[in-house]
C-alpha cells in the first residue's frame, strides 16, 4: 500500500474591502491606492511550519486630483510595511488546521 504525507502546502485567500485608508506603495512612492480587495498567500511546510504571509493590496489608483484611476497592487507587504487593518486580517484569517513541525 502506497503512504502519502503533504509536505508543502500553499493556500490563497482573497478578501473584498471596504472603508479602509488610502495605502501608499512601499515599491512605489508615488502609487497611493483605495483599497478595494486584499489577497493573502500563506505558505506551510513540514519542516518550518508557516514561513510565509505575503497579502497584497488592489484598488484603484488615488490620483493627484483626488480621483480614482486605474486599479494596481502596491506589492508585498512585510510585516513592517503593514498598516495595522492589514496585520489584523492576515492573522484572523492565518490557516489553524496546519501542524506544527516536529522540534
Amino acid at each position: 500500500m502506497t503512504t502519502t504525507r503533504i509536505t508543502d502546502e500553499t493556500r490563497t485567500i482573497t478578501l473584498a474591502i471596504e472603508g479602509a485608508p488610502d495605502l501608499t506603495s512601499p515599491y512605489y512612492r508615488n502609487t497611493t491606492v483605495a483599497p478595494t480587495r486584499l489577497t493573502i498567500t500563506y505558505r506551510w511546510s513540514e519542516t518550518s511550519g508557516l514561513y510565509f504571509a505575503g497579502p497584497e493590496v488592489f484598488g484603484p489608483r488615488r490620483l493627484k486630483a483626488g480621483g480614482l484611476g486605474q486599479s494596481v497592487d502596491v506589492g508585498y507587504l512585510t510585516p513592517e510595511q503593514r498598516p495595522d487593518w492589514v496585520n489584523d486580517l492576515v492573522a484572523q484569517h492565518t490557516p489553524t488546521d496546519w501542524p506544527q513541525p516536529a522540534v
